[in-house]
């Protein structure tokens, strides 16, 4: 009997390092809050007698972000190619995934194991599930990996968040304050003058998808980190079909 491990190496591989690159972009993040992100300064309001707090420099999103948020759909999308070779044999063949369950009944690739494998595309249809809302999210990452093969995927939603900034006024009264810093954002609050920043709080991060992707201001960690666990979840299902119980 063929080594199961040996079957599905290669698809391993590449969920692995998907893995590999999401450490990678959790210290990116963990290096852009350490950078302390966002500085603050005092200006004068357009009201008289009254001032308000600015960001007044953000450290740069580093362009390296998108490249390994592709790398990751990348690698985890690939590694169901590699499976699909694997069991069928044929050099060409790829998972096909489409919206719609009768959309990917009628693709080529699923007619093709249909006719000759009918175990197996009843099992794609059925537990694999690569339309979309299925229960692997593999038309969701196929549409990321397509949308990365034509531009990057470029996080539209980066925001700072200064937390627990103190702010002290003329006389010496403290209020603690929050601010959303970024491309677009600035704040609104105003303070009677003059004021000075006490303390600059403690910067947080939030990255999330854009506009034209499957999960639009979602988080990009937190639905990577999943994408990872389904991906990993969806090998395992493919193992179990092709050589019963591993």
């Amino acid at each position: 009997m063929t080594n199961p491990n040996q079957t599905f190496k290669d698809a391993r591989l590449k969920a692995e390092w998907a893995e590999h690159h999401i450490h990678e972009l959790f210290g990116k993040c963990r290096a852009l809050l350490d950078s302390d992100l966002a500085r603050l300064a005092v200006e004068n309001d357009a009201e008289a007698g009254q001032q308000r707090v600015k960001t007044i420099s953000m450290t740069e999103f580093p362009p390296s972000i998108p490249l390994i948020i592709g790398d990751i759909v990348h690698n985890l999308r690939t590694a169901f190619d590699y499976i699909m070779v694997a069991i069928t044999g044929e050099k060409w063949m790829a998972l096909p995934t489409t919206k719609t369950r009768d959309k990917v009944i009628a693709t080529g690739h699923y007619g093709t194991i249909e006719t000759r494998m009918p175990e197996f595309a009843k099992f794609i249809l059925d537990v694999i599930q690569p339309y979309q809302g299925g229960q692997f999210l593999l038309w969701e990452l196929s549409q990321l990996d397509r949308i990365d093969k034509h531009r990057l995927i470029i996080p539209t939603i980066n925001q700072t968040l200064r937390a627990g900034v103190r702010i002290e006024d003329q006389g010496g009264e403290r209020f603690v304050s929050w601010f959303v810093t970024g491309e677009g954002f600035s704040t609104n609050q105003t303070f009677p003058g003059p004021i000075k920043i006490h303390n600059e709080g403690y910067p947080t991060l939030s990255i999330r998808f854009g506009p034209g992707t499957p999960f639009e201001d979602e988080s990009v960690l937190e639905t990577l980190s999943k994408f990872s666990e389904l991906a990993i979840q969806a090998i395992e299902r493919f193992e179990r079909f092709h050589f019963g119980k591993v």
